[in-house]
């Protein structure tokens, strides 16, 4: 689970692996809905982690990040399935906010559809 101190590993990896800005990243990190999963192989040591908003019955996700050595071993699908337990169905559709290197691997699998930035955020 998200530590405080897992904030700066998962902006500077959000940041190079998408473009993003470090100021539109505290923007989401910031934003009261914005919950963020870590999966750690020790305390020390990050997987991976993905950035939902906890919105009711939308499966929002802002971005999913896999460090590339632990990539195809299940790390992601961990992640989401801890983000929605009750809505394990692949067939239950995503929104994403920002793409990156495992967007394309995302939408194989699941149903998704791709929402700006600034809309998802406007929701309070």
């Amino acid at each position: 689970m998200w530590k405080p101190d897992d904030r700066r590993y998962v902006a500077s990896t959000w940041g190079w692996s998408s473009g993003l800005s470090s100021t539109t990243i505290d923007r989401v990190l910031d934003h009261p809905f914005t919950r963020v999963l870590v999966v750690e192989r020790d305390p020390e040591h990050i997987l991976g982690w993905l950035a939902i908003a906890a919105l009711p019955s939308i499966r929002l996700l802002h971005y999913l990040y896999v460090r590339r050595e632990a990539r195809g071993v299940g790390v992601a699908r961990k992640m989401i399935d801890a983000a929605w337990p009750a809505n394990r169905s692949l067939a239950a559709p995503f929104i994403y906010t920002v793409p990156g290197p495992a967007t394309k691997q995302l939408l194989a699998r699941f149903s998704a559809t791709r929402m700006h930035l600034d809309e998802a955020l406007a929701h309070r």
